[in-house]
């Protein structure tokens, strides 16, 4: 990412402070990007094709004031973080708040940066349930912490994200947290924008976080 386009992308999301790489600017990075640039579907109902390459992202979230999906967030908000100077990976996950662990593929991408104080994982594409904040990896089990909206807890070799949904703990996603690459990523964003059983191609989703909370 240039550093021009890093300008327009912080003009976009309405940042104008700090930018160190610290957990108080990542934290102030996230909550501004999700409450600037929604999540929609829009160009795969209208049969337009969805690019990962951030020059076609930049110019449909950040030029053209659009929203987009997981993927598409994901890959500009890594970008902008390792401008920063941020250590960044990338990750996929299968989303468990309709469908079984075995059920659905992984489709999802989110991202995982590290700091002096820990992992902590970073979703700005979820859409629905969303985090508003950084979330730190590490084991808080299936209950969580006391006041907290969204928490990881560990199965195994997995990592759940796990948020409460009307009072009631759920599974947003499941991962690995393997690193995940560009090729990766390539493949789920066909199928999420092509495939027949793909739910981004039979219904509409439009959503953009308004309301302060983590």
């Amino acid at each position: 990412m240039t550093s021009k386009a890093l300008a327009a992308y912080l003009d976009r999301i309405g940042w104008s402070v700090e930018t160190t790489p610290t957990l108080d600017t990542l934290a102030g990075l996230v909550r501004a990007h999700m409450q600037a640039i929604p999540f929609e579907n829009l160009d795969v109902l209208l049969g337009r094709p969805v690019s990962l390459d951030l020059d076609a992202i930049m110019t449909k979230l950040v030029h053209a004031r659009r929203g987009g999906y997981c993927l598409e967030h994901a890959t500009l908000f890594a970008h902008v973080l390792e401008e920063l100077g941020f250590g960044v990976a990338r990750h996929s996950a299968r989303v468990t708040l309709v469908f079984r662990r075995h059920e659905v593929g992984r489709l999802h991408m989110f991202l995982t940066v590290a700091l002096p104080e820990g992992v902590f994982v970073v979703d700005p594409g979820f859409g629905g349930p969303a985090a508003l904040a950084p979330v730190p990896l590490t084991d808080a089990g299936l209950d969580g912490p006391g006041g907290a909206t969204h928490w990881m807890a560990r199965d195994g070799d997995h990592w759940i994200l796990r948020t409460l949904i009307a009072g009631e703990a759920r599974d947003a996603w499941v991962s690995t947290l393997e690193r995940d690459g560009p090729a990766d990523f390539v493949v789920a964003n066909h199928y999420t924008a092509t495939h027949p059983a793909s739910p981004f191609v039979n219904r509409l989703m439009a959503s953009r976080r308004t309301v302060a909370s983590a």
